[in-house]
């Protein structure tokens, strides 16, 4: 039996759930971590605070990825900052299933690593994929990777001060950034 449960054939005493016409408001608190490529070689710890209406084969909604983090030494730091809506696409009405999705962000980031420190902040578009499991119950667990790929580059904004004594400093040059986010959210 349990391999022919979906969402959408339990009835009565067969389901964990009150019975309920499809589409639902879920709220959801999250944590995770998010790499810089591009930028700097650190991985931040990441906060999801989410919200998302959703059906048997979509939802939409949106959330808040907070990332800020450094090497201990001091050497590197990075932060990231995304406020996303955007809509998920269910593979399947299964209890678990695969989820493909996609939307926009207003995002910021800001790197230091020694003698470079530079932020952008701007519009991104993000890409996601994951997993959403115990959709028969009241509750959801999710887990998904997120990239967000902004439409900026992070400028700099600090040169090192050994640069000087006659000499000039190099152009600091720009840099393309893609925070790519890996969080596990449990939705209620």
């Amino acid at each position: 039996m349990d391999g022919t449960q979906r969402v959408n054939n339990l009835l009565g005493q067969e389901t964990r759930e009150q019975k309920r016409k499809w589409g639902k408001t879920y709220w959801g608190v999250g944590v995770g971590a998010t790499a810089f490529p591009g930028g700097v070689g650190l991985v931040a710890p990441t906060v999801d605070l989410a919200v998302y209406h959703e059906t048997e084969t979509v939802a939409v909604g949106g959330d808040i990825r907070l990332s800020t983090g450094g090497s201990g030494a001091g050497e590197k730091e990075g932060s990231f900052e995304a406020l996303s809506v955007g809509a998920r696409y269910f593979t399947s009405d299964a209890d678990s299933t695969a989820f493909l999705g996609g939307g926009l962000s207003w995002s910021g980031v800001q790197l230091y690593n020694g003698d470079w420190d530079g932020d952008g902040i701007g519009f991104s578009f993000c890409a996601e994929g994951g997993v959403e499991a115990l959709r028969t119950y009241k509750t959801r667990l999710v887990v998904g990777v997120r990239a967000t790929l902004p439409v900026y580059q992070v400028e700099p904004s600090y040169i090192h001060p050994s640069f000087s004594g006659g000499i000039a400093p190099p152009t600091p040059e720009k840099k393309y950034v893609v925070p790519i986010s890996l969080a596990v959210t449990f939705m209620f």
